[in-house]
């Protein structure tokens, strides 16, 4: 072959085999896609959530109902640097009264607008793919219940959606003056919903370090931090010590700090295994092996948390911030020196969104892998499945006072609050021998704790034994002189047993601890009307009425005095 004929087949251009290329969708195209997506994830959470917005108001909630500013302005105004949360508990009374469905629908969309302001995050940081994962696991998983069906935990809902528009809004930004500012009032907004969310300021200058430029955006993060530490130093000056109160009140036992270098592997820990076994969902969080074995597998797992944290940052920046997230929203209550439970559900909730997202980004990684693509799919679909049903199936622990106390016990046995709420359940079916034991289960787990030696009290005098309830009320009161309700219990054994002078004055005592309360002034008024003190008595039912202006009790009382006295 000649040299000419050589040249000619060697730049003879080979027959093309690349197939056509895609066309790109429009702009338009996946601003719909984008629509569609934060939809189907809003209609999952409301398919996982809806068979708990019926639920009863449970535990804490009867303290949103004992506030006798609830859904007024005084409310909002009362609580100016935390006015958020009565602010939407105003609406829902606006809006459907007192009904625990209103007040619960509220966290529930909050928890969509989580969700969806998430998906824009992470669209905008990763991809859609990522972004709906994400948002997938973030709308079905368990942990979440705590902070989106318990009506009090709604505040860590509120406070991460708040966080998550600021952030949004934050990154947003560059091009827009407006979208900063009402990213500042947001963060505000958050941090008026809680005192946890003072932790995140230093988030906005990861986000810069990992997604833009510390150097030239870190003034931009000022008044992040300026309005967190106003908030952290209001908190450490005037709440912290009345929390702490607050907490040894309720379990009447001293609060003692426990060693960080114990409580944050051991917090870490169980939040992880929280997050990757969502079985042993608890109101209380009791069952803690914080020595021997138990120590060094929970300081494992913190450290094995640690080393991943540092992988992401020399790896996968873009994760880095994200993983961050899980350590900065827990350092509130990891660091409160005895105002937080070791443990809560609730405490997790912007934590939790944080891990979910690196495991988002990972799975999705897997579904691109033509290899294992169909696997990984089917494995996926499967974990959020059984998310969802464990989300379901922990909505109806919440039903009801003793569906969630009967779970509870099952999940934290060794917690004294436990027993003393299973002894309620069994009181109020009639079990009055499991309830005793479940109050002296209580007694034994805290000697000092005055509530479960007054309710065994209760279960006393129903079967018949008053002197062995007077005995229980009696120590209950020298534990608690705050505990009015066993100075009423002491004077209505008395009374029974006609000893009107020893009654009357355990009466006023408890009037004397609770001088506002309508019910204690009815009992009085018809001591006084039964032993024939009539113009006691009508004084007494007419302070109930200046209290409670609807009081039939007192109302017909009166009535019944005026007719006796008629001749």
């Amino acid at each position: 072959m000649s040299k000419k004929k050589q040249n000619r087949y060697k730049y003879r251009k080979a027959p093309s085999t690349t197939l056509p290329r895609k066309p790109e969708l429009s702009q338009e195209s996946y601003k719909y896609t984008d629509i569609i997506s934060v939809s189907l994830l809003g209609l999952i959470i409301i398919i996982a959530y809806a068979n708990g917005l019926n639920n009863v108001f449970l535990s804490d909630d009867f303290g949103i109902l004992q506030n006798k500013n609830l859904g007024t302005l005084k409310d909002i105004t009362d609580n100016p640097f935390h006015f958020v949360r009565p602010l939407f508990f105003t609406i829902a009374v606006k809006i459907g009264g007192v009904a625990p469905v209103t007040f619960r629908m509220i966290n529930v969309l909050l928890h969509i607008g989580a969700v969806t302001t998430l998906y824009y995050i992470l669209k905008s940081q990763l991809n859609r793919n990522v972004a709906f994962l994400a948002g997938l696991l973030v709308a079905v998983h368990p942990i979440f219940v705590e902070s989106v069906t318990w009506i009090s935990g709604g505040g860590y809902v509120q406070y991460s959606f708040f966080f998550l528009l600021s952030l949004y809004l934050y990154i947003n930004s560059q091009k827009r003056v407006a979208h900063l500012i009402i990213s500042y009032l947001f963060f505000f907004f958050s941090l008026a919903s809680s005192i946890a969310a003072a932790s995140l300021a230093p988030l906005f200058l990861v986000y810069e370090f990992v997604f833009g430029s510390l150097r030239k955006n870190w003034m931009r993060t000022i008044p992040y931090i300026f309005l967190s530490g106003v908030y952290a130093f209001i908190v450490l000056t005037s709440a912290l010590s009345s929390r702490q109160e607050a907490l040894a009140q309720t379990s009447y036992q001293q609060i003692v700090p426990i060693n960080l270098f114990i409580k944050i592997p051991v917090a870490i820990s169980n939040y992880i295994q929280l997050i990757v076994w969502p079985q042993n969902l608890t109101l209380y969080h009791s069952e803690f092996t914080i020595s021997g074995i138990g120590l060094v597998i929970h300081s494992a797992i913190f450290i094995l948390s640690l080393l991943v944290l540092l992988y992401l940052f020399i790896k996968e920046k873009k994760l880095f911030f994200w993983g961050s997230i899980f350590f900065v929203g827990l350092l509130p209550t990891l660091l409160s020196p005895g105002v937080a439970w070791i443990v809560a559900e609730r405490y997790a909730y912007l934590s939790t969104v944080g891990v979910l997202v690196v495991v988002a980004y990972y799975c999705s990684e897997l579904l691109q892998n033509r290899k294992i693509n169909i696997i990984a799919g089917v494995l996926i679909a499967l974990v959020v499945l059984g998310l969802i049903t464990r989300t379901i199936m922990r909505n109806i622990d919440w039903k009801n006072e003793d569906n969630l106390w009967i779970a509870t016990g099952k999940t934290s046995p060794s917690d004294p609050k436990t027993h003393n709420n299973l002894g309620d359940v069994y009181t109020r079916q009639g079990d009055y021998n499991r309830a005793a034991e479940e109050f002296s289960r209580a007694i034994e787990l805290n000697p000092n704790y005055a509530d479960a030696y007054h309710n065994l009290g209760n279960v006393y005098q129903q079967v018949g034994s008053p002197a062995a309830a007077l005995e229980l009320y009696n120590h209950a009161y020298e534990i608690n002189p705050n505990l009015w309700q066993s100075l009423q219990q002491i004077s209505i054994i008395y009374f029974q047993h006609q000893e009107f002078n020893r009654a009357l004055e355990y009466m006023n005592k408890a009037l004397q601890v609770s001088p506002n309360n309508p019910l204690l002034h009815n009992n009085l008024g018809i001591m006084y009307g039964q032993t024939g003190d009539i113009d006691n008595a009508r004084i007494s039912f007419n302070n109930a009425l200046k209290l409670e202006p609807t009081n039939q009790f007192a109302l017909q009382a009166l009535q019944e005095l005026d007719s006796s006295a008629t001749p």
